[in-house]
Protein backbone atom coordinates (compact mmCIF):
# COMPACT_ATOMS: atom_id res chain seq x y z
CA UNK A 1 0.00 0.00 0.00
CA UNK A 2 3.10 2.48 0.75
CA UNK A 3 3.26 3.40 -3.31
CA UNK A 4 -0.85 4.12 -3.52
CA UNK A 5 -0.46 5.88 0.08
CA UNK A 6 2.67 7.97 -1.93
CA UNK A 7 0.55 8.74 -5.45
CA UNK A 8 -2.57 9.61 -3.22
CA UNK A 9 -0.93 12.32 -0.91
CA UNK A 10 1.77 13.26 -3.58
CA UNK A 11 -0.92 16.42 -4.68
CA UNK A 12 -1.40 17.41 -1.38
CA UNK A 13 1.60 17.17 0.06
CA UNK A 14 4.10 17.71 -2.98
CA UNK A 15 1.51 20.28 -5.17
CA UNK A 16 2.93 17.71 -7.52
CA UNK A 17 0.19 17.36 -10.36
CA UNK A 18 -1.24 13.41 -10.65
CA UNK A 19 -0.94 12.13 -14.37
CA UNK A 20 -4.46 10.67 -14.61
CA UNK A 21 -2.99 8.47 -17.56
CA UNK A 22 -0.88 6.79 -15.05
CA UNK A 23 -3.74 5.24 -13.00
CA UNK A 24 -4.07 2.37 -14.60
CA UNK A 25 -0.66 1.17 -14.15
CA UNK A 26 -1.07 2.15 -10.61
CA UNK A 27 -3.90 -0.21 -10.11
CA UNK A 28 -2.29 -3.00 -12.50
CA UNK A 29 0.49 -2.83 -10.18
CA UNK A 30 -1.86 -3.26 -6.97
CA UNK A 31 -3.39 -5.90 -8.54
CA UNK A 32 -0.26 -7.62 -9.14
CA UNK A 33 1.17 -7.00 -5.56
CA UNK A 34 -2.09 -8.72 -4.17
CA UNK A 35 -1.48 -11.30 -6.55
CA UNK A 36 2.17 -11.62 -5.34
CA UNK A 37 1.57 -11.93 -1.82
CA UNK A 38 -0.28 -15.21 -1.98
CA UNK A 39 -3.70 -13.43 0.19
CA UNK A 40 -6.11 -14.70 -2.49
CA UNK A 41 -4.20 -18.78 -2.13
CA UNK A 42 -2.96 -18.23 1.45
CA UNK A 43 -5.32 -16.00 2.93
CA UNK A 44 -5.04 -13.19 6.04
CA UNK A 45 -3.22 -14.42 8.65
CA UNK A 46 -4.25 -11.90 11.48
CA UNK A 47 -4.97 -8.07 12.15
CA UNK A 48 -1.41 -7.86 13.67
CA UNK A 49 0.08 -8.24 10.17
CA UNK A 50 -2.35 -5.87 8.01
CA UNK A 51 -1.44 -3.38 10.92
CA UNK A 52 2.29 -3.91 11.07
CA UNK A 53 2.00 -3.81 6.95
CA UNK A 54 0.32 -0.71 7.22
CA UNK A 55 1.85 1.37 9.58
CA UNK A 56 5.77 0.15 7.66
CA UNK A 57 3.47 1.67 4.06
CA UNK A 58 3.31 4.81 6.44
CA UNK A 59 6.78 4.94 7.30
CA UNK A 60 7.24 4.40 3.33
CA UNK A 61 5.65 6.99 2.36
CA UNK A 62 7.25 9.81 5.16
CA UNK A 63 10.88 8.59 4.23
CA UNK A 64 9.87 9.65 0.09
CA UNK A 65 8.14 12.58 1.06
CA UNK A 66 11.16 13.61 3.67
CA UNK A 67 13.42 12.61 1.00
CA UNK A 68 11.82 15.04 -1.45
CA UNK A 69 12.18 18.10 0.28
CA UNK A 70 15.32 17.57 1.22
CA UNK A 71 17.11 19.67 -1.37
CA UNK A 72 20.83 20.50 -0.13
CA UNK A 73 22.14 16.88 1.33
CA UNK A 74 23.80 14.10 -0.63
CA UNK A 75 21.75 11.07 -1.01
CA UNK A 76 24.85 9.33 0.94
CA UNK A 77 24.11 11.43 3.93
CA UNK A 78 20.96 10.68 3.92
CA UNK A 79 21.05 7.03 3.29
CA UNK A 80 23.32 7.13 6.52
CA UNK A 81 21.46 8.73 8.62
CA UNK A 82 18.19 7.33 8.12
CA UNK A 83 19.96 3.74 8.08
CA UNK A 84 21.53 4.63 11.25
CA UNK A 85 18.60 6.07 13.10
CA UNK A 86 16.57 2.62 12.06
CA UNK A 87 19.18 0.61 13.16
CA UNK A 88 19.09 2.36 16.45
CA UNK A 89 15.62 2.23 16.79
CA UNK A 90 15.63 -2.06 15.84
CA UNK A 91 18.50 -2.78 18.56
CA UNK A 92 16.32 -2.38 21.80
CA UNK A 93 13.75 -4.89 19.89
CA UNK A 94 16.90 -7.29 19.25
CA UNK A 95 18.29 -7.78 22.30
CA UNK A 96 14.75 -8.11 24.19
CA UNK A 97 13.72 -10.64 21.81
CA UNK A 98 17.17 -12.56 21.52
CA UNK A 99 18.12 -12.10 25.40
CA UNK A 100 19.57 -15.43 26.39
CA UNK A 101 20.40 -16.65 23.48
CA UNK A 102 23.86 -16.99 22.70
CA UNK A 103 25.80 -14.22 20.67
CA UNK A 104 27.09 -15.23 17.56
CA UNK A 105 31.04 -14.39 17.68
CA UNK A 106 32.40 -16.32 14.80
CA UNK A 107 33.45 -14.36 11.50
CA UNK A 108 31.63 -15.27 8.95
CA UNK A 109 28.38 -14.40 10.81
CA UNK A 110 29.89 -11.18 11.51
CA UNK A 111 30.81 -10.48 7.51
CA UNK A 112 27.11 -11.54 6.38
CA UNK A 113 25.64 -8.97 8.93
CA UNK A 114 28.22 -6.12 7.68
CA UNK A 115 27.47 -7.48 3.68
CA UNK A 116 23.72 -6.82 4.65
CA UNK A 117 24.13 -3.72 6.47
CA UNK A 118 26.36 -1.95 3.67
CA UNK A 119 26.01 -3.45 0.67
CA UNK A 120 21.90 -4.62 -0.13
CA UNK A 121 20.56 -1.93 2.17
CA UNK A 122 23.07 1.23 2.54
CA UNK A 123 24.02 0.99 -1.15
CA UNK A 124 20.77 -0.02 -2.24
CA UNK A 125 19.32 2.90 -0.02
CA UNK A 126 21.94 5.69 -1.61
CA UNK A 127 21.07 4.17 -5.27
CA UNK A 128 17.31 4.71 -4.29
CA UNK A 129 17.78 8.53 -2.78
CA UNK A 130 19.86 9.90 -5.68
CA UNK A 131 17.81 8.65 -8.36
CA UNK A 132 14.27 10.13 -5.84
CA UNK A 133 15.40 13.70 -6.60
CA UNK A 134 15.56 12.97 -10.58
CA UNK A 135 12.23 11.18 -10.54
CA UNK A 136 8.76 12.29 -10.53
CA UNK A 137 6.91 10.84 -7.17
CA UNK A 138 4.55 8.73 -9.10
CA UNK A 139 7.62 7.15 -10.82
CA UNK A 140 9.52 6.50 -7.66
CA UNK A 141 5.95 4.48 -6.23
CA UNK A 142 5.25 2.71 -8.95
CA UNK A 143 9.09 1.72 -9.76
CA UNK A 144 8.85 0.56 -5.39
CA UNK A 145 6.26 -2.36 -6.87
CA UNK A 146 9.43 -3.78 -8.39
CA UNK A 147 11.15 -4.90 -4.85
CA UNK A 148 8.74 -7.30 -3.77
CA UNK A 149 8.71 -9.11 -7.23
CA UNK A 150 12.32 -9.41 -7.04
CA UNK A 151 12.21 -10.93 -3.43
CA UNK A 152 9.61 -13.16 -4.75
CA UNK A 153 11.43 -14.31 -7.71
CA UNK A 154 14.37 -14.62 -5.68
CA UNK A 155 12.94 -17.24 -3.18
CA UNK A 156 12.08 -19.58 -6.14
CA UNK A 157 15.16 -19.01 -8.16
CA UNK A 158 17.66 -19.67 -4.92
CA UNK A 159 15.28 -20.71 -2.25
CA UNK A 160 13.73 -23.19 -4.72
CA UNK A 161 9.82 -21.85 -3.21
CA UNK A 162 6.66 -22.67 -5.42
CA UNK A 163 5.15 -19.94 -7.06
CA UNK A 164 1.67 -20.67 -8.22
CA UNK A 165 -0.04 -19.56 -11.25
CA UNK A 166 -1.62 -16.29 -9.10
CA UNK A 167 2.02 -15.04 -8.24
CA UNK A 168 3.48 -14.90 -12.16
CA UNK A 169 0.57 -13.76 -12.98
CA UNK A 170 1.16 -10.70 -10.62
CA UNK A 171 4.52 -10.33 -10.97
CA UNK A 172 4.21 -9.72 -14.97
CA UNK A 173 1.80 -7.54 -14.11
CA UNK A 174 4.08 -5.18 -11.85
CA UNK A 175 6.73 -5.44 -14.46
CA UNK A 176 4.13 -4.61 -16.83
CA UNK A 177 2.66 -1.66 -15.39
CA UNK A 178 6.51 -0.39 -13.95
CA UNK A 179 7.73 -0.67 -17.80
CA UNK A 180 4.19 0.97 -19.29
CA UNK A 181 4.17 4.29 -16.70
CA UNK A 182 7.71 4.81 -17.80
CA UNK A 183 6.84 4.73 -21.03
CA UNK A 184 4.27 7.24 -21.05
CA UNK A 185 5.74 10.75 -21.84
CA UNK A 186 5.71 13.40 -19.55
CA UNK A 187 3.04 16.29 -20.22
CA UNK A 188 4.69 19.85 -21.92
CA UNK A 189 4.06 22.29 -20.44
CA UNK A 190 1.75 24.44 -22.14
CA UNK A 191 2.68 28.15 -23.58
CA UNK A 192 1.03 30.72 -21.80
CA UNK A 193 1.69 33.23 -24.07
CA UNK A 194 -0.41 30.66 -27.32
Amino acid sequence: MAPIMVIALTPLILKEKLDWRKIPCIIAALIGIVLVSGIIGGGITGPAGVAFGLLGACCFAGIVFCNRKLKDISAFDRALVQLTFSALTILPYVLIKNRGLPFPKDLRSGLIVLMLGVLQTGVAYVLYFSGMGKLPVQSVAILGYIEPVVSVLCSVIFLHERLGWYGWLGAALILTAAAVSELIPAKAAVNESD
